[in-house]
């Protein structure tokens, strides 16, 4: 079997990645739900608009034509721009960095990067009936400060996650070597 190397923003060459997660495809469903409802709207319209006319002329027909083809453009961009955000958005666990990449419309990307060591707690938060039943919901990482917290919201399996984390830092932590790595990492920058 051929293994294809996982790219992510902020990779450094010696990474070996523990968990890579992206965000649960239910939170994507909504969005595709909404868009088969807006792209309902235009057929309903002609259905509307053309069983109440007798007679139609050439250039109402051009009018809704375009005004219907603008509307579609939006809608899909809407969608293109949804998909684009579900997609990029993700969460890399290293052996001792935690990576989540947020994209926010098109040209908008945010990495946050933490070390393992500076980790000081790990939750997760599952809201909501549907969250609960499909196994949804959000890690959040304390870091050492108290005003530092990393929230990965909307994936799957957040207890799982969490446990790694913890895990991860506690192994790490073991070693012996947290407040060594952490000053490396800082001089590197």
């Amino acid at each position: 079997m051929i293994e294809i190397p996982l790219k992510y923003p902020g990779k450094h060459d010696d990474d070996k990645v523990v968990l890579f997660v992206r965000k649960h495809w239910v939170k994507y469903l909504v969005v595709s739900i909404i868009s088969v409802l807006l792209f309902s709207i235009p057929l309903i319209a002609i259905i509307v608009f053309f069983s109440n006319k007798s007679e139609i002329d050439s250039m109402s027909v051009e009018i809704i034509t375009v005004s219907i083809g603008i509307y579609l453009l939006i809608v899909m961009a809407l969608i293109l721009q949804a998909f684009v955000d579900f997609y990029l958005d993700m969460f890399v666990i290293t052996e001792d960095r935690i990576i989540f990449v947020r994209q926010n419309g098109f040209f908008n990307q945010q990495i946050d990067e933490s070390h393992i060591a500076e980790i000081s707690e790990v939750g997760v938060d599952i809201k909501g009936f549907i969250n609960s039943v499909v196994g949804c919901g959000d890690v959040i990482v304390h870091m050492g400060n108290d005003e530092a917290i990393l929230t990965i919201d909307d994936i799957q399996h957040p207890e799982k996650v969490a446990r790694e984390i913890t895990r991860l830092h506690k192994e790490f932590v073991g070693k012996g070597n947290a407040n060594q790595e952490v000053s490396d990492d800082k001089e590197k920058e």
